[in-house]
């Protein structure tokens, strides 16, 4: 897969977390809404922009986007995800090299039976 759909479904999967995760019990509401944090979380870790150097709009601060990052990172929400994904990964790419193995014996079989005919 390509980068930016593994961002893509990484941010599907953070946002889903964090839509069933109870956290908006305490503190304020979120002012923007959680893809535009995750926008520019994913800057910094995926791209290599700085907290203190990337642009973002007048109408939020840098300090914002980095205290809701410490405030999900304190929650476990990023691990929670990767754990979501890697378990999905795993599952399938065991199923597929599960499938190659089992693969292996049936061809090797055919062509026994290819070059020795007499044994039929």
């Amino acid at each position: 897969m390509k980068k930016d759909s593994l961002i893509q479904l990484y941010q599907n999967v953070l946002i889903g977390i964090i839509n069933n995760a109870d956290i908006h019990t305490i503190g304020r509401k979120n002012k923007f809404p959680i893809d535009f944090y995750l926008h520019y979380i994913f800057r910094i870790f995926f791209y290599g922009d700085r907290w203190n150097s990337f642009d973002c709009p007048s109408s939020c601060d840098r300090s914002t986007i980095k205290k809701k990052f410490y405030k999900w990172n304190k929650l476990g929400i990023f691990d929670i995800a990767y754990q979501k994904l890697f378990n999905k990964y795993k599952r399938n790419r065991t199923f597929k090299l599960l499938s190659k193995i089992l693969m292996v014996p049936i061809k090797l079989s055919n062509i026994i039976t290819k070059l020795n005919p007499k044994n039929n």
